[in-house]
């Protein structure tokens, strides 16, 4: 009590604050920014770049066997050729890349399967490109999946040649 009395006369209890008993929010924001941002920085939003390829059924360590509707021989392009289309080979007849859907609709029309299947064959020269343009317009025109045969090319041998 003598103590009150003694500073009571200074007033040195207005010069004091008041604790403040609240939560401050501050450093729980940052908590959750920071994680957010691991979060985020740590997801794969971003697909990797490729084709995605479904690989073959095997029985025994070998491949289940289907039957195939149609037979494609791709041809690398030309090397004047500017558009990157290449020819194909379809049924002996030899066609450009960009009517292959058209005329593989008119052949499973003429010859109708439950479940067609397309065989390619390519060899070393042929491209990327051509097998992507190929695979979507067989898929277009009503094929349900694809086999690709394909040949190394060798400096003694033509296009599919032995």
């Amino acid at each position: 009590m003598k103590a009150e009395k003694l500073t009571a006369p200074l007033n040195l209890r207005r010069y004091l604050r008041k604790v403040d008993t609240r939560l401050d929010p501050v450093p729980y924001v940052n908590v959750l920014l920071l994680g957010l941002f691991f979060a985020l920085f740590d997801s794969q939003f971003l697909l990797p770049p490729g084709i995605p390829i479904s690989l073959p059924r095997t029985v025994q360590g070998g491949l289940v066997p289907e039957p195939v509707a149609a037979v494609v021989t791709v041809l690398p392009p030309a090397s004047g050729d500017a558009s990157g289309e290449g020819m194909v080979m379809i049924g002996g007849d030899l066609i450009r890349e960009g009517a292959l859907e058209e005329v593989l609709r008119a052949f499973l029309k003429t010859h109708p399967a439950d479940n067609p299947v397309l065989l390619l064959k390519m060899d070393a020269r042929a491209s990327l490109s051509q097998l992507v343009r190929i695979s979507e317009a067989a898929r277009a025109s009503g094929f349900v999946s694809m086999q690709i045969a394909a040949e190394e090319l060798t400096k003694e041998s033509g296009v599919f040649e032995k």
